[in-house]
């Protein structure tokens, strides 16, 4: 499964999120973007349509 992590929260949620991306990684092709660092919203939605699921955080 692809799954997409769109990232716009702190630094408060790191160590959770690093972890969930680790256990998920093994099994599933992991993307991510992070809207505090790209504002590219056409590839953002390039990126929500190549994928099976998508998760804010």
């Amino acid at each position: 499964m692809k799954i997409l992590y769109i990232l716009h929260s702190g630094e408060k949620t790191r160590g959770t999120l690093k972890s969930i991306i680790e256990q998920q990684g093994i099994d599933n092709d992991i993307s991510l973007f992070d809207l505090r660092e790209n504002k590219d919203y056409k590839e953002l939605l390039e990126m929500v349509e190549k994928n099976d699921k998508v998760i804010s955080w």
